[in-house]
């Protein structure tokens, strides 16, 4: 049986959910790469190719299989305290994103603190953000040396990562473990 999945609990008077994000699998996997063999001073000196790494095609992150942890989320669709969106919708429409979770979440926002939620929840914001740029994380956890935590915030730079042959043998393990999901996703 797989791990349950991981998310946000959300709470707000009179209402409460789960709210998941869930980011292209593909998107994932290159900066999972770039920090851990990079960046995370655990791993540091162990070496890889970005897939040649036993992790990358079962798609092993934090705590469980990728493919566990979205099939997981999406088994709870259709119940109506349970909201997810991908990280690709957030780049595409940040504020139309930020006005959805708030229309989930019961709350109306007026369009000045949409404007700050936007512009606080912004990639560029973020990665200069010491709070949620992990700058401040000990060079014990991290070499910072090495590189950024937060480097592009990009959607399909994995294809300048993969060849054509990395790609259709990845897109073929994707299919066989996301099969009988009933839904798509934005990169599918």
């Amino acid at each position: 049986m797989a791990p349950a999945p991981l998310g946000l609990a959300v709470q707000s008077p009179g209402t409460s959910g789960l709210a998941a994000s869930v980011m292209n699998v593909k998107k994932l996997l290159e900066p999972w790469h770039h920090f851990n063999y990079k960046l995370n001073s655990g791993w540091r000196g162990r070496g890889g190719q970005l897939w040649g790494h036993r992790a990358a095609l079962s798609c092993t992150v934090i705590y469980s299989s990728w493919f566990d942890h979205v099939t997981g989320w999406m088994g709870l669709t259709g119940n109506e305290n349970f909201f997810s969106i991908t990280y690709e919708e957030l780049q595409q429409d940040l504020r139309g994103s930020v006005r959805r979770i708030c229309h989930f979440l019961g709350k109306e926002l007026s369009e000045e603190q949409v404007a700050a939620v936007v512009e606080n929840a912004s990639f560029q914001s973020m990665k200069g953000n010491r709070m949620s740029n992990y700058s401040q994380l000990s060079d014990e956890y991290m070499d910072h040396q090495n590189g950024e935590f937060l480097r592009k915030g990009i959607c399909g730079d994995w294809r300048n990562h993969l060849s054509e042959a990395q790609s259709q043998r990845f897109n073929t393990v994707y299919r066989e473990r996301m099969q009988g999901l009933g839904m798509t996703f934005p990169w599918d």
